[in-house]
């Protein structure tokens, strides 16, 4: 079954990990929600999309950091945190990384309009 073997299980693992990015995950985590072993599904993670596995996490975990910041009154700090960060000083540069921008500066564009 095609489905239940391959690409569907990429689509499957990345969907799993953008619907729970904002709890305290670690690649240990997510590798034993799908029953591996860290190091392999890490490796295979990579295989499959081309991207770290935590290169991804941070990247959803941005998605959402980033709709936080557009759309509700929170802080930087409350938005790390309800993002999934532990680690406000990590999720500025993760932000900085993927944005090209600090996350104040990105809320500011939006206080703008």
């Amino acid at each position: 079954d095609v489905e239940s073997r391959g690409l569907g299980d990429v689509y499957k693992r990345q969907e799993w990990i953008k619907s729970n990015c904002h709890r305290q995950l670690s690649a240990s985590d997510i590798a034993a929600e799908f029953h591996y072993n860290t190091e392999y599904f890490s490796a295979l993670f990579k295989k499959e999309t081309g991207m770290p596995l935590i290169g991804f996490l941070n990247k959803c975990r941005i998605e959402v950091a980033k709709n936080l910041l557009s759309s509700e009154n929170v802080s930087i700090k409350e938005a790390a945190f309800s993002c999934g960060f532990n680690d406000e000083k990590y999720f500025m540069k993760m932000f900085r990384k993927h944005e090209g921008m600090t996350p104040m500066q990105y809320k500011n564009y939006f206080l703008v309009k």
